[in-house]
């Protein structure tokens, strides 16, 4: 069994599993008064990911059609977020592109597989393409570089290289940037020896992401309702390349206008994430959305919600129900 160990002795003892990997070790898990300022690095269950294997030897050129990125700008050793959308150019999945030497990954919230299967299955004619579920899923979650350098030196890594003592690493902006997915491919023993670093619950998780304005699945974008633009990541678009699905939408949006909503992270100090959820958000007298996710903090709540496109500027006064907020730059 793949094993986490001996993590920061003067810590409470943990005994749990991040999806195929053991952790008893003394790690520390956080708790919703740390979870907005750790300077040690952040490590989350892996299985809150999926992750789709795309082979054949007509995979990019099928795929280039599919997905909102172009799979030709992908750095090597490195992933690129784009998304699934339907021809009307709404998100039906938000993707982490990863191509290898023989096939693609395709990193999504787990809640998405489903969805993001049918969708691209749906297109599938008579290309050589095979579309299945990866044999080998995500373990842990190392948050942005100081995950990634914890990672690294547990793997004995100068640098980072796509495989290395029984795992595979995926380069990932997942949540935040300059992250780590690893990925057991047999028994491996990850040693985190001494070092100091947090363990992300599934509230912390949904902190550390509303603050960096990244969205979860069937939360801030369900059953195909919401444009892609209209999540806040333009760079999950290629206005460059070729057809593909989605494409004559967005270069509309582009080129004579914009979405009336875009997703927003935002403070509600002295609120709690009950009193928001579902609630409409106005700014300035104009609504064009509700709150879609909310976690409590021990200085009210943070949430992530759609806003008037032209009512973006951080430190804009909005008001939700009987709760008054701001609107917060992403980290």
């Amino acid at each position: 069994m793949t094993k986490i160990a001996e993590a920061l002795p003067s810590s409470e003892l943990i005994d749990t599993e991040f999806h195929g990997i053991a952790i008893s070790s003394h790690a520390q898990w956080c708790n919703p008064d740390t979870a907005l300022n750790i300077p040690c690095p952040l490590l989350a269950d892996g299985s809150i990911l999926r992750i789709l294997e795309i082979r054949g030897s007509d995979r990019m050129s099928w795929l280039q059609g599919q997905l909102t990125q172009d799979l030709r700008s992908i750095p090597t050793n490195k992933g690129l977020l784009g998304a699934s959308s339907t021809s009307k150019g709404r998100i039906n999945a938000l993707v982490e592109i990863h191509p290898r030497e023989d096939r693609i990954l395709l990193v999504s919230w787990a809640q998405d597989e489903e969805a993001l299967r049918q969708n691209l299955d749906m297109y599938l004619i008579t290309e050589d393409v095979q579309l299945e579920v990866a044999a080998e899923q995500p373990a842990v979650l190392f948050l942005g570089e100081s995950g990634t350098e914890l990672a690294l030196k547990a793997l004995k890594l100068a640098a980072f290289e796509p495989e290395s003592g029984g795992f595979l690493l995926l380069a990932s902006n997942w949540i935040q940037k300059g992250s780590l997915i690893l990925i057991p491919k047999a028994d491996a023993t990850l040693n985190l020896e001494e070092e100091d670093f947090h363990i992300l619950g599934a509230s912390e998780i949904d902190t550390h992401r509303i603050q960096h304005g990244f969205p979860l699945s069937q939360s801030d974008y369900a059953d195909q309702k919401e444009l892609v633009p209209e999540l806040g990541l333009p760079e999950l678009i290629s206005y460059s390349k070729g057809c593909y699905l989605g494409q004559e939408v967005f270069a509309r949006i582009k080129t004579y206008g914009r979405t009336n909503k875009v997703l927003a992270p935002l403070s509600f100090p002295g609120a709690t994430a009950k009193t928001l959820l579902g609630q409409e958000i106005s700014v300035d007298g104009k609504s064009r959305g509700a709150v879609t996710s909310a976690v409590d903090t021990p200085k009210g709540a943070l949430a992530l919600g759609y806003i008037p496109t032209t009512k973006t500027e951080p430190g804009t006064g909005l008001v939700c129900g009987e709760a008054e907020g701001v609107i917060l730059e992403k980290n």
